[in-house]
């Protein structure tokens, strides 16, 4: 039988039968992906490489955790105001600039180690640099996937900038580690440079119709228009709470299940670590999976069913089980339900959104995502030191599931 061609908007013939390389059959898309993986890479390289160049700067026990905050904290007060340059500015050109930056400040602390003068302020303030240059352009980057994908293959083309994403944060820590291994901290920090500049270089190749240029409020009236239009509309006020959600039990669960795996389940280190290793696979698993769906009918219902069963309901089985085998087992299924919930509440999202608000609603929802983090901190430090960590995510999984229930059986999200 022969295979359906359909045509994509420069008249070449594609496979209609397969999503997945419909978005890939487009150079501008393959070039975003790779330099939005090397950017993730990188990242994800660099908080394991700060950590331990902190450990070998200092004897001090929080110097790891004050290096840790000069690299995040541009995170939490640039990621807003991100947005509106990216809906004000050429967003591939601002990728491009503050790749360039990221690789310029890494450069310098490659140089800073080579030469012996490196320091924990100097660290901190080169980690600042990096930081703000990250976070610049975040916004940017989730917003472009809408302008590179035709409307009815956005499912796809967030599914697999999500994997790609997924994937080089998870072997993040492993490139940082394998880098110091053979190059030392200076030769890791010029390896990351280098993963900043090709991921550049992509980003340039990225061509991009021409957007209209809209009417400027100044920064505040422009952050203030975006977050009306984020929480005064329905179903974008609904899954950005979701994504509040996810973010806040992730933060809960990355602390506690550390010490429930160590204290209750008897795991070291590596035991541990494949846990953690398990939620990715099942995350790049079903990324993959929804990336190649020709079409998905009720995208919202499946989010609903999604983030009031497994999200809060993962957790719970984490806190009563008492078998490793169990918990990796929960694991696996939790990073099934987060890339169900995970892909659908971004495309939805996206999909309800229009183009010139687009980088401040994806602002708010990295901010959801990175702000819940601090206060998740808290409430499982007063979790853990009341009722201890395994009956912490217990609560929090019982308290999830009844916020999820409620947000998620919602009929804007449903019918979304």
């Amino acid at each position: 039988m022969a295979e359906v061609v359909a045509s994509d908007e420069s008249g070449a013939g594609v496979a209609a039968g397969s999503p997945i390389r419909e978005v890939l059959s487009s150079p501008d898309f393959r070039n975003y992906w790779v330099a939005q993986f090397l950017a993730a890479l990188g990242n994800g390289a660099l908080r394991f490489v700060v950590v331990w160049l902190a450990l070998e700067l200092s004897t001090n026990p929080s110097a790891p955790g004050l290096l840790g905050v000069a690299l995040g904290l541009p995170g939490l007060v640039l990621i807003i105001p991100a947005g509106v340059w990216s809906d004000r500015l050429d967003r591939r050109r601002l990728v491009v600039n503050a790749q360039l930056a990221a690789a310029a400040a890494l450069a310098v602390a490659a140089t800073c180690a080579w030469l012996g003068i490196m320091s924990l302020p100097l660290a901190a303030l080169l980690a600042v640099a990096t930081g703000s240059a990250l976070a610049i352009s975040a916004p940017a980057l989730l917003a472009l996937v809408p302008s590179l994908v035709a409307p009815h293959r956005l499912m796809t083309g967030v599914a697999l900038q999500g994997m790609g994403q997924n994937a080089a944060l998870l072997f993040g820590a492993v490139a940082g580690g394998g880098a110091i291994a053979v190059g030392g901290i200076g030769g890791a920090f010029a390896l990351l440079a280098v993963l900043q500049a090709i991921a550049a270089g992509a980003m340039f190749r990225v061509r991009l119709a021409a957007r209209a240029q809209q009417p400027r409020l100044g920064m505040r009236g422009d952050i203030g228009h975006g977050l009306r239009f984020a929480f005064g509309n329905e179903p974008v006020r609904s899954l950005l709470l979701i994504g509040l959600l996810m973010g806040f039990i992730w933060g809960i669960v990355s602390i506690l299940l550390l010490e429930v795996a160590k204290n209750d389940l008897g795991a070291d280190a590596f035991q541990t670590s494949l846990l953690f290793s398990a939620l990715g696979v099942g995350l790049l698993g079903t990324s993959l999976l929804l990336a190649s769906r020709q079409h998905l009918r009720r995208p919202g219902l499946l989010l609903a069913c999604s983030v009031s069963t497994l999200l809060g309901g993962g957790v719970l089985v984490m806190g009563l089980s008492t078998s490793y085998a169990l918990t990796l087992f929960v694991m696996l299924a939790w990073g099934i339900g987060g890339g169900i919930t995970m892909t659908l509440q971004r495309t939805l999202l996206q999909r309800h959104t229009p183009d010139e608000l687009m980088g401040r609603v994806m602002s708010v929802n990295a901010f959801a995502l990175i702000g819940s983090f601090p206060v998740a901190a808290a409430v499982a430090s007063v979790l853990s030191s009341t009722v201890g960590s395994a009956d912490g995510l217990a609560v929090t999984g019982v308290v999830s599931i009844a916020i999820a229930i409620v947000l998620g059986w919602r009929r804007p999200v449903r019918t979304a």
